[in-house]
């Protein structure tokens, strides 16, 4: 709640007076808490929702046990794959191609510390000639 500023208008205090009295009537509908409580639940039998329930586990049950006795692998370790399915070791990825590169052989080589980068440069272009000399 907001202090109360008095400015002694009389306006304020018909507007507080009716505010007032709209506070008092809002809590006047509200029943006692500890009353709501204190009273017995009423319980809805409904013969219809138990029924239904029933019928869709009894429909489950005899749709699994069709479903056990129409594949006849169940527990045997029989194979669940068809027989044209490819082996995932004989796979291949539609997309594997992308991946070949043109310089594929400077990737799969690692460079070592011991390495440089000028061994593969003929030895006359790393003389440097002077013009006098």
């Amino acid at each position: 709640m907001t202090p109360r500023v008095d400015n002694g208008s009389p306006h304020d205090d018909q507007l507080r007076a009716r505010f007032e009295a709209l506070r008092r009537a809002d809590h006047g509908g509200v029943p006692d808490l500890d009353a709501l409580f204190a009273r017995p639940r009423a319980r809805i039998h409904r013969p219809l929702v138990r029924a239904a329930w029933l019928a869709a586990a009894a429909i489950t049950v005899a749709l699994v046990g069709l479903k056990v006795l129409t594949r006849g692998t169940l527990g045997r370790g029989g194979s669940v794959m068809p027989p044209n399915t490819p082996s995932i070791v004989t796979w291949q990825s539609p997309t594997a191609s992308l991946l070949d590169t043109p310089e594929q052989s400077l990737l799969r080589t690692v460079p070592t510390l011991r390495s440089s980068l000028l061994q593969s440069v003929p030895l006359p272009s790393l003389v440097t000639r002077h013009p006098g000399a």
